[in-house]
């Protein structure tokens, strides 16, 4: 099912214009539309136009990268300066079209998408990301599946702490550009999306001429590509096709954030289906995947850093779940331990002070306590100039009076 986002109506009569291009699709002319056939429909690709009723196509493009970040878009604009082109691409866009363009146009970017999507995206399903609501992850009320144990990849990308890849069962060592290295990082998770020539070049290049800055990436591509062949891999691996950039779709390809977010997904739908057993196993496998904060060692490249903080985002939040349940089972002490950690990362999160007070107070150290209280409030007065709130303070009252709380809710 083909998701067409336009108010105009004028995308899906060119789909009935042409027998080829009678592909199932839901017309939609406003966001609310849009993401109430999200919910309801197995969507296998997106095409949104610039004008919606309610919202720019900008909006919706940026809601689908978040949260359906492997349904390939095709971004519709009557604007077709390279600002837009660029903007429309960093917002998740897979193909850009300029109207106005016949049904022939149109065809041959959804074939396009369709290749370059092979084998990446389950047909007729839009897979939840970062930051998607609670719930089955698909439309057959299921998480999505785990990554199939046993099967050799041709490239093995590990993103958290230190970037490194492995290519044919060889490691690629000594780069001999951080350019080149990155860029690959960024071509290998963006999972075979193709990426505009342009927008590789606003993005590494932004200060540089344009004829200067193309020859840069020439000849960093050229070096990715003499570095990749070192290990004897028989297929290309970059591609150029259309003015795109992209990691041959053909190939198998093994990510640690992809197996992170498998895991952190799959639990969220277990702990929705009231399976705590598992689903704390699945959280404890994300967090034994994630190695440090992503790509540490390109801390200047601004591509890095929104992802850094996503995954961040995930990876706390998955720590918070698995102290919660911890502090809920009979396991206080474990709870400590991952809440400590949570601490270390990011000390302002009220909350798990919190936690870490009552699961203090259950393990008998009612003065680490009354301790962490204190902390609790410097630390929020110090980094936001507020107060505790009144659940902590009513929290904080109980403990000081050695209150019984075996009602009390985390």
């Amino acid at each position: 099912m083909i998701l067409i986002a336009d108010k105009t109506g004028r995308l899906s009569k060119l789909f009935k214009q042409r027998p080829d291009l009678e592909r199932s699709h839901v017309n939609c002319d406003s966001f609310a539309a849009a993401m109430n056939a999200l919910d309801k429909l197995q969507v296998s690709m997106a095409i949104v136009a610039q004008n919606l009723l309610d919202r720019h196509g900008f909006e919706l493009l940026s809601h689908l990268s978040r949260h359906f970040p492997l349904l390939p878009v095709i971004y519709v604009s009557e604007d077709s300066r390279k600002e837009t082109i660029i903007s429309a691409m960093r917002r998740g866009a897979r193909d850009f079209l300029e109207w106005p363009f016949d049904a022939s146009d149109l065809l041959t970017a959804v074939r396009r998408i369709e290749a370059s999507s092979s084998g990446r995206v389950a047909p007729g399903s839009a897979i939840k990301d970062i930051g998607a609501t609670e719930g089955p992850e698909n439309g057959h009320g299921r998480p999505p599946p785990p990554l199939a144990a046993g099967v050799t990849y041709d490239i093995e990308a590990s993103f958290f702490g230190e970037f490194r890849t492995t290519i044919a069962g060889r490691q690629i060592r000594h780069w001999a550009s951080r350019k080149g290295k990155s860029i690959l990082a960024f071509l290998l998770y963006n999972d075979s999306k193709p990426i505009f020539r342009e927008a590789l070049l606003e993005m590494f290049w932004p200060k540089v001429f344009p004829e200067s800055a193309r020859n840069c990436l020439n000849v960093t591509i050229h070096h990715i590509r003499q570095k990749i062949q070192g290990t004897g891999i028989r297929k290309d691996v970059v591609l150029f096709s259309n003015d795109c950039y992209l990691i041959n779709p053909e190939l198998r390809i093994s990510s640690d954030v992809r197996r992170f977010l498998s895991h952190w997904n799959r639990s969220r739908f277990l702990q929705s289906d009231n399976r705590p057993g598992p689903a704390v196993s699945e959280l404890e496998l994300a967090a034994s995947i994630y190695q440090g904060d992503f790509i540490q060692d390109e801390v200047c490249e601004e591509w890095v850093l929104p992802q850094r903080e996503k995954l961040r985002e995930v990876y706390l939040e998955a720590l918070e779940n698995l102290s919660r349940i911890y502090s809920l089972n009979g396991k206080p002490k474990t709870a400590i331990e991952i809440c400590s950690s949570i601490l270390e990362k990011d000390d302002c999160r009220e909350k798990v002070h919190r936690r870490l007070m009552l699961c203090y107070h259950r393990v008998g150290n009612r003065d680490q306590a009354l301790r962490q209280f204190r902390k609790c409030s410097q630390i929020l007065k110090r980094e936001l100039e507020v107060k505790p709130s009144s659940k902590t303070i009513e929290l904080y009252k109980k403990i000081r009076e050695d209150t019984p709380m075996f009602s009390y809710k985390d």
